[in-house]
């Protein structure tokens, strides 16, 4: 896959189970994308 940098709030963070670097699968929609 390609990497990619996301963005998330703490909650997220945290109700997700993750921490900062883990490996994660991401899908979304095409039109919910903004690049910068």
């Amino acid at each position: 896959g390609i990497p990619m940098i996301a963005a998330i709030t703490t909650g997220a963070l945290d109700e997700l189970g993750i921490s900062p670097g883990s490996g994660i699968h991401l899908s979304f929609k095409a039109s919910s994308v903004h690049l910068f």
